[in-house]
């Protein structure tokens, strides 16, 4: 057996300094309920495109 390997010191290790405790988690969401945000955000989209294509034609 190799001596360095039996006769090594042991090593102290430093723990890593601590966060602050006003630490704020910002998730992001991809889901409202079940329904994924970008159907959600493309059924907002066609909505409005509706509305504006209809004023546009009631005017007209």
């Amino acid at each position: 057996m190799n001596k360095e390997k039996s006769e090594k010191k042991p090593t102290t290790r430093k723990r890593a300094p601590r966060s602050p405790k006003s630490v704020r988690l910002i998730v992001e969401r991809h889901y409202i309920g079940n329904v994924p945000m970008n159907t959600l955000f493309q059924r907002l989209v066609e909505e409005e495109i509706r509305k504006t294509a209809e004023s546009y034609l009631a005017a007209g």
